[in-house]
């Protein structure tokens, strides 16, 4: 069984709404089944490997982690036009990649192929995991590794995802939503592309986040800070894989304080964990 982490919006219900960064399970068309247990690798099928007397690791996420293994990350996005990924997105996300993942070789990305409209009617996760599969094409080459990225129109089946890791290798970002939360009144006009660009990046770093098995599905823990009422998030708020974030007015604050907003980042416990395996 799949573990599907999603992000999403949770309805205005009061002055200050806020974005839920939120990790489930899913065991068939059932979601949020915190019970069920995910396979190695964070939930994904990928082969997991002995990295030295501790707890097994997916060689995905090995992949992901160490240079010796793969020097160089590939981000794959495919798109439905006008929904790809952001110049602001992109620089934010390469950016934290580069600092995170020991990747000598650096991380690119590459727009790869257009993606039919699906605006008509909302995503099955089936759908979404199927086309992703047909859709990435890319391979790392000898001595790479790759992340696939999908932007999407429309919206998923439960209202206000904004994006979901669908395998140990690829992501799905839902635009229309996103534009939807960086639609607030409290951004200013000059500030949307910036303050979007950091939303946008904090999505996607959170998912991957997931990927690459944070927290506590598939990356051991160095110590624990797991919620325990929310698995696979942090336990502190205000770090990237805590279960949610205040909303966009807060990115605008910061950034008019200090000059360009910035995305959430990972916080100790994690960089702990992925340091571990480095």
């Amino acid at each position: 069984m799949p573990f599907f982490s999603r992000t999403f919006a949770l309805s205005r219900t009061m002055s200050r709404a806020r974005v839920l960064l939120a990790a489930f399970l899913v065991m068939g068309a059932a979601c949020g089944d915190d019970d069920a247990t995910p396979v190695d690798g964070g939930g994904f099928d990928a082969p997991a490997i002995d990295t030295g007397g501790g707890p097994m690791v997916s060689a995905q996420i090995l992949d992901y982690l160490r240079g010796d293994r793969a020097s160089s990350l590939t981000v794959e996005v495919d798109y439905v036009a006008g929904t790809e990924i952001t110049s602001e997105a992109q620089a934010h996300f390469v950016a934290r990649l580069g600092t995170v993942l020991d990747k000598p070789g650096g991380v690119t990305v590459q727009l790869d192929e257009v993606i039919p409209s699906h605006a008509d009617t909302p995503w099955e996760l089936e759908e979404l995991r199927t086309l992703a599969a047909e859709r990435q094409t890319l391979d790392g080459g000898a001595d790479g590794t790759v992340l696939h990225l999908m932007f999407v129109d429309g919206r998923f089946t439960i209202r206000g995802v904004l994006g979901a890791a669908l395998s140990a290798t690829s992501i799905v970002i839902f635009r229309e939503t996103i534009d939807q939360v960086c639609d607030s009144p409290s951004v200013l006009p000059l500030q949307r592309a910036s303050v979007c660009g950091a939303i946008e990046a904090t999505v996607l770093l959170h998912e991957t986040g997931h990927v690459i098995g944070l927290v506590n599905r598939g990356l051991p823990m160095v110590e624990d800070h797991e919620d325990p009422e929310r698995r696979g998030h942090e336990a502190t708020e205000g770090c990237l894989m805590y279960f949610a974030l205040e909303d966009a007015g807060d990115f605008a604050l910061d950034g008019f304080l200090g000059g360009d907003p910035e995305p959430i980042d990972f916080c100790a416990g994690s960089m702990a964990d992925i340091q571990a395996q480095q």
